[in-house]
């Protein structure tokens, strides 16, 4: 199967304020994303995750290889590549059904967008302001009005980070079946293993400087079941088999990021 997104040997490093460039972020850096797949990418803060994300959205430009979407070179930022960043980014002044039908890119099919409300758990909070619905939930308007804007791809920029952990749970399940529903791609950035292995389809692991991937690994599920449940043997399995990997794989001396 074609990928949706690929990265291609992509060398990146941010400039200075003394025009000298600081040393490789990514280096000959290589990524692909099939389609309707959700890949959850795992590493420390600060060591590039969040570049991947904007240099796909077409925020940012390599220095060398390729970033492509549908086989095409990704030039400018577009529709069909969201970014949900951190924080709070619904509109204040406006309800969710208005911060919604800001995405509205052409007509929906009928029935779609009341789906995406359904599964998202907004059907009854669309004349509600954002003021009046918790962190998660105006996460959720962010990820609909994305989707309703002809994304075919979501990148969500540690979308639940300033979530408890307790809430967490609940909105990594909804998040992923509103993502599934839609039929959409989607990378998602985490520092989390037990959020990564909830919501992906498959998970990769990056660290150390210039970044790379340490390992990677396919989230097998059954077509039944779409989600794992944090309480069952089968999750604590996988949990403590992808822990025990992961930490075999980080210098005891700094981390990921060690060179």
């Amino acid at each position: 199967m074609d990928p949706i997104v690929a990265m291609e040997g992509v060398t990146y490093s941010y400039p200075t304020r003394k025009t000298v460039e600081h040393p490789s972020l990514l280096q000959d850096f290589s990524i692909r994303i099939t389609p309707q797949e959700i890949v959850a990418m795992v590493g420390p803060s600060a060591c590039g995750k969040s570049t991947i994300a904007r240099l796909i959205a077409g925020l940012l430009f390599p220095k060398a290889g390729k970033v492509l979407f549908n086989g095409q070179p990704v030039r400018q930022p577009s529709r069909e590549r969201g970014l949900i960043a951190q924080g709070d980014w619904c509109l204040p002044w406006f309800t969710v059904r208005k911060n919604i039908h800001l995405g509205l890119a052409k007509p929906l099919q009928d029935g779609q967008l009341d789906h995406l409300l359904r599964v998202a758990g907004l059907a009854a909070s669309l004349d509600k302001y954002p003021a009046e619905l918790s962190f998660g939930a105006r996460q959720r308007v962010c990820l609909v009005r994305a989707l309703v804007a002809g994304a075919d791809l979501l990148l969500l920029d540690e979308p639940l980070s300033s979530v408890d952990a307790v809430r967490k749970l609940s909105l990594e399940q909804s998040i992923r079946a509103t993502l599934k529903a839609a039929n959409v791609s989607a990378l998602w950035i985490t520092h989390d293993l037990d959020e990564a292995l909830l919501v992906a389809d498959r998970l990769i692991v990056v660290g150390k400087r210039p970044l790379g991937i340490l390992y990677e690994e396919e989230v097998l599920r059954t077509s039944e079941q779409v989600q794992l449940t944090i309480s069952t043997p089968e999750f604590q399995k996988r949990r403590l088999a992808l822990h025990n990997r992961v930490a075999a794989l980080w210098p005891s001396e700094g981390g990921m990021l060690d060179q």
